[in-house]
């Protein structure tokens, strides 16, 4: 496989990943995610300062966290497609920012989906907590690059 287009197989595999969550319907969704706060929740209950947890903010919490990592992810394997792709002249340039505004994009998109989808909802401040996490994710490699050299 060309060098350029497998540098893009890993950006479309985790876009796939967040497209199939993101088409599960409402209740399916909370199911899932339900589930796993709920053994997490557990465990951190446990823990003495985790001692008075609200479930449902302890819920919420997760829930957000985990797009903000999930596109935080997004944003490092897109500038990692744009490095080893040998990318078009207009991304030549300002990669951090082109991946940045990708991984926003589809952020946006992603919401948009969510309209169509029963149970969801597409939200402008998912988009925004996407869009940090793309940034802290960009921001995470800026600053190991620079103390790796």
């Amino acid at each position: 496989m060309d060098g350029r287009i497998s540098a893009w197989v890993p950006v479309l595999l985790w876009m796939g990943v967040i497209f199939f969550f993101s088409a599960q319907p409402g209740d399916t969704s909370g199911a899932l995610s339900g589930g796993i706060v709920a053994f997490v929740f557990d465990a951190a209950q446990s823990a003495v300062f985790f001692a008075e947890l609200d479930a449902d903010g302890f819920h919420l919490f997760i829930r957000k966290a985990a797009h903000f990592v999930i596109y935080a992810i997004l944003a490092v394997l897109i500038l990692r497609a744009l490095y080893f792709a040998d990318a078009p002249a207009v991304f030549a340039k300002r990669k951090g920012l082109w991946a940045w505004v990708l991984a926003t994009v589809y952020a946006a998109v992603d919401e948009t989906h969510q309209l169509f989808v029963p149970g969801r909802s597409g939200e402008v401040s998912d988009v925004l907590l996407d869009s940090a996490g793309a940034l802290f994710g960009l921001m995470l490699c800026w600053v190991w690059v620079r103390l790796r050299r």
